[in-house]
């Protein structure tokens, strides 16, 4: 059994998002096997309740208020050459925390999650194995937004961090000595970016086959799309979708209701909803319902790196789905068979009307999707497969 401490950005509970379904799990998946505590910042004084939530499951947790910065402060920031993420998420107490608790508790292991919270010092005066979880490449992210943004802000601002943020990622991953990687994608990219005797382990999303079953009602003329609305890949995917790929479908589906299912949507995406052709829900205690009513789900993103969880949760529950193929990067998959892959507006609306229109297509789909994340995409057969990386006592661990 090892001690291993898991430093997260945000608490991951209630685990009603990618991010934080993806801690969760392994932290579940961790605290069977491990003596695990759980150091995460936190935004809303209510989130601190949030931990007996964890501790149902075993982990000892440990929460720091993330210090609010101020438009004034993001502006000065501007004007250095250290990236924002940096100011955004490095805070002496946290560092000050994290040495502590090293050095109290005896740790094994320290696991990052995501590649901007790496800027901490984990040199210890006692022999700890570093592990990152990159659960984006953020400066492709970065890159992808200033290509399809058409706001001249978000656009500079992208360019911006990319320059600052594209070089300190590369550092940032020599400091581990294990990186997880989400897709294949990803690994190729952090290979070229490894020093010498470091390891890469390809972990990717997956989802919970007990809590999404294959639904046993009738479905309703629903389209569905469900992400974080705050999150700007989703709210890009969704801006794209209702402009260019909507209309289209309303020309011959005028039946058919687009629900946005996610929290936090932003002023622009609370706009959309009329209540008839476009619903926006908002934060919703559980996604399952909207998906079992639901003809179809749309992944429609532009922007984005790893994998997907709601094209998982999909599949799992017995959607078909019509996704970009930036949306559906990083699974494994056969076009047309798991899923259908649109990348022009016109293809997306015709694949759109086609799978809501036939019975015996969605139902081929959604066959060959359960099947898919049954053999290949559940939680714990993920984790089994990296057990090594957090064994600090094996002899041999992952090459």
């Amino acid at each position: 059994m090892s001690r291993i401490l898991i430093v997260a950005p945000y608490v991951p509970y209630p685990p009603n998002n990618g991010g934080k379904i993806r801690i969760f799990n392994l932290l579940r998946h961790l605290a069977s096997k491990h003596e695990v505590t759980l150091l995460s910042y936190f935004s809303k004084p209510k989130e601190v309740s949030y931990a007996s939530g964890l501790r149902d499951i075993g982990i000892n947790v440990i929460f720091i208020q993330r210090p609010v910065k101020s438009r004034l402060h993001q502006g000065r920031k501007l004007f250095t050459t250290v990236p924002y993420q940096y100011y955004r998420y490095w805070t002496s107490e946290m560092q000050e925390r994290i040495f502590n608790i090293v050095n109290q508790q005896k740790i094994d292991i320290i696991h990052i999650e995501h590649s901007y919270m790496g800027f901490f010092n984990l040199t210890f005066k006692r022999s700890v194995r570093t592990v990152l979880d990159m659960q984006n490449v953020e400066s492709n992210i970065l890159m992808q937004t200033f290509k399809q943004s058409r706001d001249p802000l978000r656009k500079g601002f992208s360019l911006w961090e990319w320059f600052r943020f594209a070089k300190t990622e590369k550092h940032i991953i020599k400091q581990f000595d294990y990186v997880i990687a989400v897709s294949e994608a990803d690994k190729s990219w952090i290979k070229q970016h490894l020093r010498s005797g470091q390891k890469i382990v390809l972990a990717p999303n997956g989802v919970d086959l007990q809590l999404y079953q294959p639904r046993n009602q009738q479905s309703d003329p629903r389209i569905v799309f469900i992400g974080t609305m705050r999150y700007y890949p989703n709210v890009d995917a969704i801006l794209y979708f209702v402009k260019y790929i909507f209309p289209l479908i309303k020309q011959h589906r005028p039946d058919l209701t687009l629900y946005i299912v996610g929290q936090d949507p932003t002023p622009e995406i609370k706009r959309l909803h009329d209540g008839d052709n476009i619903v926006v829900t908002g934060l919703v205690d559980d996604v399952r319902p909207y998906l079992n009513k639901a003809l179809v789900a749309v992944v429609p993103l532009r922007i984005g790196s790893g994998t997907r969880l709601k094209i998982l949760e999909a599949w799992a529950s017995g959607v078909p789905v019509v996704s970009t193929s930036v949306g559906c990067s990083g699974l494994e998959f056969i076009p047309n068979e798991h899923l259908i892959v649109a990348d022009d507006p016109s293809d997306f609306a015709e694949a759109v009307i086609k799978l809501a229109e036939d019975q015996k297509l969605r139902a081929k789909l959604v066959c060959a999707g359960r099947e898919l994340v049954e053999r290949k995409y559940s939680w714990e057969a993920i984790f089994t497969a990296i057990d090594d990386v957090y064994d600090f006592h094996a002899a041999e661990v992952h090459k």
